[in-house]
């Protein structure tokens, strides 16, 4: 069939599928686990030797994953296929009892030939506008009926294989800030890493450098402005840093008011001259002109810290990213608290040595061995929709003000514990204090949520440790619940297994934070204890935008807060900085939400209730 526009209705919805599907870029791609482990359970469930994801292109049927085919098998001729048939049943899932006695199977050499399929059945997997991309299908080699149990398992599993589908689509546009069109925090990191990478290759001396750059005073855009100008303000921000870009440059938000960019400078010229030249062109093109909006004209302004490094160091490309991080992160403090409106620079000698590993692990093994007297804990508030009236539960997060040089963020110094050994010591404080400080809430006590390090959360005493806190300060096991990335199952996946088990035994909650960030652990959701499991904000950050952006994204979160609630997890979406957000959230069935328009982070003091005072 010719690719024309025209033709009956049928071959245009063929060619509106198969357009689809070519869309999608998932053609001839490597396995992956996100799929492989659909065919795992559909196998295990159904006790059948085949399990496929097969995807129907033009003339074949190609496997994206597969259990008990022959070596080598990836794909085999559509006309002979039974996953084809799939298409002409869209609604339901297709079940073949005994394929030589099904006129449409019975001459295929699938079922004439060694491979001898006699039982299928194939649910199909369709894309949010309803067209049939392909099955997850189970085969047998003998004649069985139809478990209905099997078959309605084999539907759930085929709604999970399809989310997985929209967000491999995605992956793309997973990298792209719906709102400002820049690159968003995945793009970045991947931008730094490819730099650094680069830059060391090259020989040369080359110099890389980070930018973040805040916007000062934006709450009061959102105050004044409302929401919907807020949003402009940023938009507007992110096309005038566009703008003053050159060459390599890459520029992204990385969410709420702050950007960042990333550019390499050669050997041979004045680094720090060359960035405060770019710098100075950045916050130019901000103050250029006032942003009017609904009759209200506001200036536009900046605070930009700048971190240098020459790529000549022995050390690893992580640990070259972790400084130039580290060294950004501290300049934008030192810029916001010398008056805002400029750029503050760390180079080598002030990343080196600040941002040391030695340094730091000691400064902080120090603290924590005094009381850690210059940690606190902020709290950000987790709202739970559908019940407006409810006080807010609240994720505890930690801050460390140095006495030499100010505000450390936790990614400069969390890394730097867990390197040093000291990460265990660090999260028995935060969980101390976290119990300390919900002690003092009324009844009833919100739930405090604690991030756990892979280290802390394996080790032979963390679950003495927990037990000991909520005694020590008189907390009920269910006011508390321990967060942890998957980061931790990949690397210890049955100590972690066992001690979620005894956490949610024991009545405490167990979050699986940044799900969608990583390696798209849909396994972990069915394999791995868990009560809650917390949407990462790239995920989110499309929705509510009003672009066809939006809507996928809405069809991948409302994908996967179906497959959650069918494993009995409550879902948590982070990173919802927008009314509009919001109000798409409400409709997608997720239970809580948390990010800026939310509430921001403070102390514990300014969600307690004043003398006289109800709770909220």
């Amino acid at each position: 069939m010719e690719e024309t526009g025209t033709g009956t209705p049928a071959d245009e919805a063929e060619r509106r599928r198969l357009h689809l599907l070519q869309r999608m870029g998932i053609l001839d791609t490597p396995p992956e686990e996100r799929f492989e482990v659909f065919t795992r359970l559909a196998a295990s469930v159904a006790r059948t030797p085949v399990a496929t994801i097969s995807l129907v292109d033009r003339d074949r049927v190609w496997f994206k994953s597969s259990r008990g085919l022959p070596p080598g098998v990836t794909e085999v001729p559509r006309d002979i296929a039974a996953c084809a048939h799939v298409l002409e049943t869209p609604d339901d899932v297709l079940v073949c009892p005994d394929a030589r006695l099904d006129p449409r199977f019975r001459d295929s050499p699938l079922v004439t030939g060694e491979f001898g399929m006699r039982f299928y059945a194939g649910a199909p997997l369709k894309s949010p506008t309803g067209e049939v991309l392909g099955s997850l299908c189970i085969i047998d080699r003998v004649p069985r009926d139809a478990d209905p149990q099997v078959i309605e398992a084999l539907r759930d599993l085929a709604q999970g294989v399809a989310t997985a589908l929209r967000i491999h689509e995605m992956s793309d546009l997973a990298l792209k800030d719906p709102l400002t069109g820049l690159g968003n925090r995945r793009m970045f990191e991947e931008a730094l890493t490819d730099a650094v990478e680069r830059a060391r290759g090259d020989g040369r001396g080359t110099f890389v450098a980070t930018a973040l750059i805040d916007l000062d005073r934006f709450k009061s855009f959102n105050d004044i402005l409302g929401h919907a100008g807020g949003d402009a303000v940023l938009r507007e921000a992110g096309q005038r840093i566009a703008r003053t870009l050159r060459g390599d440059d890459v520029a992204a938000r990385l969410g709420g008011d702050e950007f960042v960019l990333v550019t390499t400078l050669p050997a041979g010229t004045n680094p720090e001259e060359r960035m405060r030249a770019i710098a100075d062109r950045i916050l130019a093109a901000l103050q250029a002109e006032p942003l009017r909006f609904d009759g209200h004209v506001m200036p536009l302004g900046a605070s930009i810290g700048v971190a240098l490094r020459r790529m000549e160091q022995a050390e690893p490309v992580a640990a070259t990213v972790a400084a130039l991080l580290r060294g950004a992160d501290v300049a934008l403090y030192n810029a916001k608290n010398d008056g805002r409106g400029r750029a503050s620079f760390f180079s080598d000698a002030t990343v080196s040595g600040i941002g040391s590993k030695n340094t730091l692990a000691s400064d902080l093994r120090r603290c924590i061995q005094e009381g850690g007297s210059s940690l606190r804990l902020v709290l950000q508030p987790v709202r739970r929709l559908g019940d407006e009236g409810a006080p807010p539960d609240f994720e505890a997060l930690l801050r460390w003000t140095h006495e030499a040089y100010g505000p450390i963020p936790p990614g400069s110094f969390i890394p730097v514990a867990e390197r040093s050994g000291i990460a265990s010591a660090l999260d028995a404080w935060v969980l101390n204090e976290a119990c300390r400080i919900i002690a003092g809430f009324p009844a009833p006590r919100p739930v405090i949520a604690v991030n756990v390090t892979p280290y802390f959360l394996v080790s032979s005493d963390f679950l003495a440790t927990v037990d000991a806190c909520l005694a020590r300060h008189g907390i009920a096991a269910d006011r508390l619940c321990i967060e942890m990335t998957e980061r931790v199952l990949l690397e210890d996946f049955a100590p972690a297994r066992h001690v979620t088990q005894e956490l949610i035994r024991r009545g405490i909650s167990v979050a699986l934070d940044d799900f969608g960030a990583g390696h798209a652990s849909f396994g972990y959701l069915s394999e791995v204890p868990l009560t809650k499991v917390k949407l990462d904000r790239s995920l989110t950050a499309a929705i509510g935008a009003g672009t066809p952006a939006a809507g996928r994204a809405a069809a991948i979160v409302r994908g996967i807060i179906g497959m959650c609630h069918q494993l009995g997890h409550q879902v948590v979406v982070e990173g919802v900085e927008t009314a509009a957000q919001l109000a798409v959230l409400e409709t997608l069935g997720a239970d809580m939400v948390q990010g800026w328009h939310i509430g921001r982070p403070a102390p514990a003091e300014d969600f307690l209730p004043k003398p006289g005072q109800r709770a909220a």
